[in-house]
C-alpha cells in the first residue's frame, strides 16, 4: 500500500470502534485538500485517496482566485498539497478508491492496490467529469479556446466571437453570462432548437445567431479555433462555450451508498454539507453549479470542519 507515511491506528476516546483512520477523503483536488486541511488542524486522522484525474487538467492558467490569478493549477495543487502535508495526522494514497461499504461504526473502503481501510467518516471530494459531445476538435481544444465556464475563461475572449453549443433551459442560463463579455454570440442548438417562442423572441432581439444544425466539427490550428462547421458551413469563432449539466461523478462509490442526487446529477447536502447517509459528506463540483477551484476548496474546508466536529462530539459525550 503506497501512502505518503505511515498508517495510524485511532480510537474515538469513547466505546466507539477502532478505525484505521478518522476520515477517508476520496479526491485530491482542491475540495480534498481542503478538507484534509481543516481536519488536520484538529488532529482528526486522515487518509486522502488521489488517483490524480483532475477536472482542469487541460487548463494552463487559473483565474477567478484572488491571491492565485493566472496560475497554473499543476502549480497551485502542488503547493496546496505540499501545505496539507505538514499535518502529520494526514496520510495520502496514490489511487483510487474501488468501493466503500458500511459497517458497524463507519465504513470500510477497498483500495486499487486491493487492500483496505475502516474509517468512521467519509468525504466524497472527487468531483465530476466533463462530458463533451463528440465532435471533433472540441477534446483538442478543451481548456484552451473550448471551456465549461464563463467565470472562469470568459473574461480571456472578451468583445470576440463566442459560440455557446447548448439548448433550452441551459442554453438561456448560459447566454446571459456570456453577455457579460461579449455581445457576439452565436448559438449552436447542435439539433433542433428547444428553445420557446419568447426565449427565441429575446435572442432574436439581442442579435444571438441561432443554428440548429448539428456542430461537424470545430476548425482549429493548434489551441486557436478558427470557427465552426455547422450545415456544412465555416461559421468563424474564437472560443466555444460547452460541455455541463447533467453532470456524471467521477466515482460512483456516493451512489453505491444511497446519497441522493438532484435534477442536475449532483449530491443533495444539508447543513455542513452532509448528505442523506449519516457519515458521509460531499464536496466540491459534485455539489454545486457554482464551479470553481477557489468554491471546491471552501466547500471541502467546510465538509472538513463539519466532519471533525461530529467526530468530536461523539467521542466527547461517549
Amino acid at each position: 500500500m503506497s501512502f505518503s507515511g505511515n498508517t495510524v491506528l485511532v480510537t474515538d476516546g469513547g466505546e466507539g470502534m477502532k478505525s484505521d483512520h478518522d476520515v477517508l477523503v476520496i479526491g485530491g483536488g482542491p475540495a480534498g485538500l481542503g478538507a484534509a486541511m481543516a481536519l488536520g488542524r484538529l488532529r482528526r486522522s486522515v487518509l486522502v485517496c488521489d488517483d490524480f484525474r483532475p477536472r482542469n487538467l487541460a487548463a494552463a492558467h487559473m483565474h477567478n482566485f484572488a491571491g492565485n490569478e493566472g496560475l497554473s493549477p499543476l502549480e497551485w495543487r502542488k503547493k496546496a498539497r505540499q501545505d496539507v502535508e505538514q499535518y502529520d495526522t494526514v496520510k495520502f494514497f496514490e489511487g483510487a478508491v474501488t468501493s466503500v461499504v458500511k459497517i458497524h461504526g463507519g465504513f470500510e473502503a477497498t483500495l486499487s492496490s486491493k487492500s483496505s481501510v475502516t474509517v468512521k467518516k467519509v468525504i466524497l471530494a472527487y468531483g465530476v467529469q466533463d462530458r463533451l459531445p463528440p465532435i471533433p476538435g472540441m477534446q483538442e481544444l478543451w481548456g484552451k479556446s473550448v471551456f465549461q465556464c464563463p467565470f472562469c475563461h470568459g473574461f480571456e475572449y472578451r468583445g470576440r466571437r463566442v459560440g455557446v453549443i447548448a439548448n433550452g433551459a441551459l442554453a438561456m442560463r448560459v447566454l446571459p453570462m456570456i453577455f457579460g463579455v461579449t455581445s457576439d454570440i452565436t448559438l449552436f442548438t447542435h439539433g433542433k432548437s428547444e428553445l420557446t417562442a419568447e426565449q427565441t423572441e429575446i435572442l432574436r432581439r439581442r442579435k444571438v445567431r441561432i443554428v440548429e444544425h448539428p456542430v461537424e466539427k470545430l476548425i482549429h490550428d493548434g489551441d486557436a479555433l478558427h470557427g465552426a462547421i455547422a450545415g456544412g458551413e465555416l461559421i468563424e469563432q474564437d472560443a466555444i462555450l460547452g460541455g455541463g449539466p447533467p453532470f456524471q461523478m467521477k466515482s460512483d462509490v456516493g451512489e453505491s451508498l444511497g446519497c441522493e442526487k438532484n435534477e442536475m446529477g449532483l449530491y443533495k447536502v444539508g447543513e455542513g454539507n452532509r448528505t442523506n447517509v449519516p457519515g458521509i459528506y460531499a464536496a466540491g463540483d459534485s455539489i454545486t453549479m457554482q464551479q470553481s477551484v477557489v468554491g471546491a476548496l471552501a466547500t471541502g474546508q467546510w465538509a472538513g470542519a463539519t466532519a471533525s466536529q461530529d467526530l468530536l462530539n461523539e467521542a466527547f459525550s461517549a
